[in-house]
């Protein structure tokens, strides 16, 4: 393979291109939910806004609990982009067997509250 046709394929990357060469195509079917490369991109930018504004930066660990849903596609996108580690179900809780491993970065908290679920009143 020639080198200058060589990209690493990081979330970043993918989503960029995705958006410029099928920008109008359909991305994400969530339930009635639809979105294309181009919305599914201007959202992810957007979210990676609102993680800078909530303090979180580069090396930083962002842990979400949502379901599989197209919230948890667009974290999936959106933390690497602010230079942040993604805790998904795999890695974030670890396995029964194992315990996690002890950190010295605290992992900064990003939920996705369902529209018929109250939110604490902490978060209001």
């Amino acid at each position: 393979m020639a080198e200058f046709t060589f990209a690493p394929l990081t979330p970043a990357s993918f989503l960029d291109r995705s958006a410029a060469v099928f920008a109008d195509r359909t991305a994400i079917v969530d339930g009635e939910r639809t979105f294309t490369y181009r919305e599914m991109s201007d959202r992810c930018r957007r979210l990676t806004g609102a993680l800078a504004t909530m303090g979180v930066g580069h090396g930083d660990r962002v842990a979400a609990l949502c379901t599989n849903s197209h919230v948890m596609l667009e974290l999936h996108h959106a933390v690497p982009l602010r230079g942040a580690a993604p805790l998904r179900s795999a890695n974030a809780g670890g396995s029964a067997s194992r315990p996690p491993r002890p950190s010295r970065r605290s992992p900064r908290g990003s939920s996705a509250w369902p529209a018929r679920m109250a939110r604490p009143a902490a978060d209001r």
